[in-house]
């Protein structure tokens, strides 16, 4: 998710969960659902076949089948379909063994909290992101572009020849360089505490509320493409 945000073509990765019977799943109990992220793209910029590459490479498909973390490619066309099973036997073929990556049609994505959207950039970088000018954490590829550099994607003279991030000032292009090269670092026991806190809490909030509403999600699907929300762990 951090390296697919900082690469040209994306246009707003989010953060959430595919299938599932619960029509309102509450982190962490997603129930039948998969971790996902679904993506929406430039395709004059990057074609479908980029973004099965780029899957491939940021995380281990052989590692996990459990449902919550299982790899898996979300398609939503006929078309889509084939490429994806195409290019998951070239993979197999590549690694010399079968993977467990699963290839399905999507029916249904829930957007995760809010607190999940561009999550490294807003919790880890949470001083520098709040002052950076206002935009939606969901839609802006500003912050996903922020995400992805910030957690040590891309290079400096993609993040200084990129438009998307033009709204910076000369103090925060160098706070972001810094981190980049590695001057700086963000700190990470207190964004730690401070994200167990806010799902404890959200959980026992969004449970309470489940108890009295009926939640209805839904999402429109263009050039969307979800794939799997990996943990650090298991990336390559």
């Amino acid at each position: 998710m951090l390296s697919l945000g900082a690469n040209p073509g994306f246009c707003r990765p989010g953060s959430g969960t595919a299938e599932g019977l619960d029509p309102a799943p509450i982190y962490p109990k997603v129930n039948d659902h998969t971790e996902a992220v679904e993506v929406t793209f430039d395709p004059s910029v990057l074609s479908y076949e980029d973004l099965l590459s780029l899957f491939w490479q940021f995380h281990d498909p052989c590692s996990c089948s459990k449902r919550q973390y299982m790899s898996a490619i979300f398609h939503t066309s006929d078309r889509q379909k084939q490429m994806a099973q195409d290019s998951k036997k070239r993979h197999e073929i590549q690694l010399g063994k079968s993977v467990t990556t699963q290839i399905q049609p999507l029916d249904v994505f829930h957007e995760a909290e809010d607190y999940h959207q561009k999550y490294f950039l807003r919790i880890y970088h949470r001083t520098f992101y709040h002052g950076l000018p206002k935009q939606d954490p969901l839609k802006s590829t500003r912050d996903a572009r922020l995400n992805g550099y910030l957690s040590g994607h891309r290079s400096l003279e993609d993040m200084q020849n990129d438009e998307h991030i033009s709204d910076l000032t000369d103090e925060q292009l160098l706070y972001v360089k810094r981190h980049m090269a590695g001057e700086e670092k963000a700190p990470t026991v207190e964004p730690f505490i401070r994200t167990v806190t806010t799902v404890g809490w959200n959980f026992i909030k969004k449970t309470m509320e489940h108890s009295y509403n009926n939640f209805t999600f839904s999402s429109e699907l263009g050039n969307k493409i979800p794939f799997l929300h990996l943990s650090a762990g298991q990336s390559p």
